[in-house]
């Protein structure tokens, strides 16, 4: 048998076998008719309320999300209530109505205020309440412009378009292999558009089930992507424009709004993953691409790893402190801007930074950003390079500037001076403390917005077996060092 047969058999097996697997998958995380049901109940009395206001602003109210599109996961159900205000309403009058109604009409469930471009209110309900997992149910009412499909006011006034599309559009069956690419995209880790994860929205699974079919063919499909910037579109586009407008690791067009890139959320990190995920999978088919089945003995094989990579606890820098409470995305963009920010000063002083994460307790609105560097302890010296021995005039600048301070000057076999420089600090504990107490963070680059959280206190400390004792910073420390690992051990 040649071996283009083979392989062709090969495949036909690994497909059968896909199909297995995500056939199991989809019981586990397709919604019943009475969840739907209870769903269903509690859309409708949010809607009546709403309705029954009669604010005369409000010219509609429509469902929209992945509940009216029927594309929602079991353990993740949302109900997202549109509430559609009348163009020629100023900003202020805009954001009050939208909180008073929510408010009001989400009173019974706890409601809190949540931050977009605009406010929008969040509750939360439950169903299958005698059941001890009981399912819970987000709500949110969220603000948009009653306007024209282009003519754009706020981000939220393209989602009833979005909704009316995929209603449109979607397949039945389409709609359950939305439903398994989202549950395979949490499963590593990188479903969901905020800045926690940088990942691939619901909407986004659902453009690419509609482009490419369904699942295993949105997984060939990336599988095979070729280089950085490749476009995804349903509708033929001009690739030449598309390129000149829009920058970001993959370029996925919007659908029902051609100007607009919903690539522009994914970080480089989350392709990669999905990337070789997707290889990885289509290679090795496994349900644990889906973390589906949790294992009872979880935390022994986090301990057990752990165990195995104890001689790089030491080496972790942990920097934790409080933040007053603001939106996800503010605190996580500022998070993620501070990470790099102090990765790049340690860099700078002479401490390697191999790794770098942060990482939020939302009910403690405590941050931490963990660093693994190379060396917890520099050398009493470094050597700093100067110019070239030709290059007269910096020579001489480069050794006024250092002969006093430098024990040692010489000229090198790259015909480069050099000189010593003592190390006034050599502990990246004491450095850091260093630079954020007495120098402000002056020299690191704080964003403003951490400056007054910073300044109210905070901790820096190594990690060893008493701190890896607690549940919540062992999983940060195993997810820090290992969240890829599932990946790369599957294609091994």
């Amino acid at each position: 048998m040649s071996k283009k047969k083979d392989n062709k058999i090969e495949y036909q097996a690994k497909d059968i076998e896909i199909d297995k697997i995500t056939s199991i998958v989809l019981d586990l995380i397709q919604p019943s008719n009475k969840d739907l049901q209870n769903v269903k109940s509690i859309e409708e009395e949010i809607q009546d309320k709403i309705k029954s206001y009669k604010i005369p602003q409000i010219v509609e109210v429509k469902t929209g999300g992945s509940f009216a599109k029927d594309t929602n996961l079991k353990k993740d159900m949302d109900i997202d209530i549109f509430i559609l205000i009348d163009k020629n309403v100023n900003e202020q009058d805009f954001e009050q109505i939208a909180l008073d109604v929510g408010f009001k009409a989400l009173k019974k469930y706890n409601p809190i205020t949540r931050y977009s471009e605009h406010p929008y209110v969040e509750g939360f309900a439950y169903i299958n309440k005698k059941n001890n997992n009981r399912e819970q149910i987000r709500l949110n009412i969220v603000p948009c412009y009653n306007v024209e499909k282009g003519l754009w006011k706020s981000a939220a006034d393209r989602s009833q378009y979005h909704t009316e599309y995929m209603q449109k559009m979607l397949k039945p069956d389409q709609k359950n292999q939305i439903r398994i690419l989202k549950s395979f995209l949490k499963g590593i880790g990188i479903y969901g558009a905020e800045l926690s994860t940088a990942g691939f929205s619901g909407y986004v699974t659902e453009v690419l089930v509609l482009k490419y079919g369904n699942f295993k063919n949105v997984m060939k499909n990336i599988a095979t992507l070729k280089k950085k910037g490749e476009i995804i579109a349903i509708e033929d586009i001009s690739n030449e424009n598309i390129y000149k407008k829009f920058e970001s690791p993959i370029i996925i067009i919007d659908p029902i709004d051609p100007n607009r890139n919903l690539g522009t959320a994914i970080s480089s990190e989350s392709l990669s993953r999905f990337i070789f995920g997707a290889r990885t999978f289509l290679a090795n088919p496994s349900i644990n691409f889906f973390n589906i089945n949790k294992k009872k003995n979880m935390m022994k094989n986090i301990d057990n790893q752990l165990e195995n990579v104890e001689e790089l606890l030491p080496n972790i820098v942990v920097l934790e402190f409080n933040y007053r409470n603001r939106s996800s995305d503010i605190i996580w963009g500022q998070l993620k801007k501070l990470t790099k920010s102090i990765s790049r000063h340690f860099t700078d002083n002479e401490y390697t930074i191999i790794k770098s994460e942060c990482y939020i307790d939302n009910n403690t609105n405590s941050a931490k950003l963990i660093f693994l560097l190379k060396f917890i302890k520099l050398s009493p010296f470094f050597e700093k390079g100067g110019p070239s021995i030709f290059m007269e005039k910096e020579v001489l600048q480069f050794i006024k500037k250092n002969k006093e301070k430098s024990p040692m000057l010489w000229i090198g076999e790259d015909m480069k001076v050099s000189c010593l420089i003592k190390m006034k600090i050599r502990d990246a504990i004491q450095f850091l403390d260093h630079s954020i107490k007495i120098k402000k963070g002056s020299e690191i680059g704080i964003p403003k917005g951490l400056v007054n959280d910073l300044d109210k206190g905070f901790k820096i400390y190594t990690i060893n077996k008493v701190r890896v004792r607690n549940t919540d910073t062992k999983r940060q420390i195993h997810d820090f060092l290992f969240k890829d690992m599932m990946l790369f051990e599957s294609r091994s």
